[in-house]
């Protein structure tokens, strides 16, 4: 695109300001002096070879040996100027140490003055002494905005698009990003997680495309459209299971590559390789998740166990609750035991939990319930606790004194004797210690 991340371009913004206000005086023929004893020759059409304004570029920006350039030196023992000194006028991307600059502003801008570095030839710095434009209407004739422009320009190197392939300042040369993961669910399907951006000139979607080859077979071809990206998140979901079911097995990988263009023609491919499940071995065995918050009054609560990545052989696995601040048998009942699968099976199991409730108003509690002791080879997955948080759903209740004013530190006192009672209850069932009553 012509616009956009560059800003700023010698042919479309700096070349018309040129020819609008400074064309009359910066003109020559057969490389003579221009009128008005200007020095710079921008407009010179001895310069033969270039285009019409790719010569005034040339002159401007272009002309480290002062070809271009009437009426001054190069600094003692240089036959040219050292980048980023492009020319005498233009230092590339310092707008300030630019006598360019200096001009069309009528003052030096670099904080230096003319002898601070008299007949300088020292390689990092070329010296360059200012002196006040004679004859130049073009500190007054150019606007605020157009010298703006000019610095700008200069600060970003003095860029020029030139009419050849790939060789226009403001093309798209940088290639899109795009990533490229594989997740395998508990379900046992398969989805495909892909990334993609390109910040200048944009996705091309009717180019860019998804191949899935499974080993052996022919490449099965996903379009960019079919692919949904979420609208926040900006990244693509596509789920492969039918593939995978039909197409892939264990000796069979599958390879999924992802090339995508971007509107100037640049592209990027990522590559991936995708094992199918091993039924040859036993699997792992994990929750669906770390951690689940239900309401008090939930009653039975189904907590989910999935085996995943394997189906040989029988497996057993327990499960028990071993920590967290709720009370068994109060609070909740879950009683230790133990999910089967059978061989060839895989999936998800589930264990019923019960949630109790009460009338206390008292924080949120947790139960802590784990894997364990897997059978025939069968690992254990990260996910092998879950921590169930019981949210309470009791609200405290309304201590407004009545008209006559009295009342409220009583009911005060009996909701916190109430609760200190029942924890001590608790205490006293969770010792062991056996109360006899009378």
């Amino acid at each position: 695109p012509d616009t956009g991340l560059w800003g700023v371009e010698f042919r479309r913004d700096i070349l018309p300001i040129l020819q609008n206000k400074c064309s009359n005086c910066h003109t020559s023929t057969n490389n003579l002096p221009p009128a008005n004893n200007a020095r710079l020759a921008m407009f010179d059409s001895s310069l033969s070879g270039f285009e019409s304004d790719v010569r005034t570029y040339r002159s401007l920006a272009n002309d480290n040996s002062q070809q271009f350039t009437h009426g001054t030196t190069i600094p003692a023992g240089k036959t040219y100027y050292n980048r980023p000194q492009t020319s005498r006028y233009v230092r590339a991307l310092q707008a300030r140490a630019s006598y360019l600059t200096w001009q069309i502003y009528a003052t030096r801008l670099d904080g230096r003055s003319n002898s601070d570095l008299p007949g300088s030839a020292d390689i990092s710095y070329e010296d360059l002494d200012f002196t006040t434009p004679e004859n130049c209407t073009a500190p007054t004739l150019l606007t605020n905005d157009e010298k703006g422009l000019i610095s700008r320009w200069i600060d970003l190197g003095a860029p020029i698009n030139l009419d050849r392939p790939r060789m226009r300042y403001t093309d798209d040369q940088l290639l899109p990003s795009v990533t490229l993961a594989i997740q395998q669910m508990n379900d046992g399907k398969t989805q495909l997680r892909m990334g993609a951006i390109d910040i200048e000139s944009g996705i091309d979607q009717n180019r860019s495309q998804v191949t899935i080859t499974p080993t052996g077979s022919s490449a099965i071809i996903i379009p960019f459209s079919a692919i949904t990206f979420g609208a926040a998140s900006g990244v693509g979901l596509y789920t492969l299971n039918t593939v995978l079911a039909s197409q892939v097995t264990p000796s069979t990988p599958l390879q999924v590559s992802a090339v995508i263009y971007d509107n100037a023609g640049n592209h990027q491919s990522v590559i991936r390789t995708v094992e199918a499940l091993d039924p040859d071995t036993a699997g792992s065995i994990q929750f669906a998740s770390l951690s689940l918050s239900i309401a008090e009054d939930s009653g039975v609560t189904q907590l989910t166990v999935y085996r995943s990545g394997g189906s040989a052989g029988s497996v057993d696995i327990t499960y028990a609750a071993i920590d967290g601040s709720a009370t068994a048998e109060q609070d909740y009942q879950l009683a230790s035991g133990t999910l089967s699968w059978t061989d060839g099976e895989s999936g998800a199991k589930t264990i019923p939990l019960l949630i109790g409730t009460d009338a206390l108003v008292e924080p949120d509690e947790t139960i802590i319930i784990a894997l364990s002791n897997p059978t025939n080879s069968t690992v254990l997955g990260a996910r092998r606790t879950m921590t169930v948080t019981i949210n309470d759903n009791d609200t405290a209740p309304d201590n407004t004194p009545d008209s006559g004013g009295g009342g409220s530190l009583s009911v005060i006192f009996m909701v916190l004797f109430s609760s200190i009672l029942i924890l001590i209850i608790k205490r006293i069932r969770n010792s062991g210690i056996r109360v006899r009553e009378e």
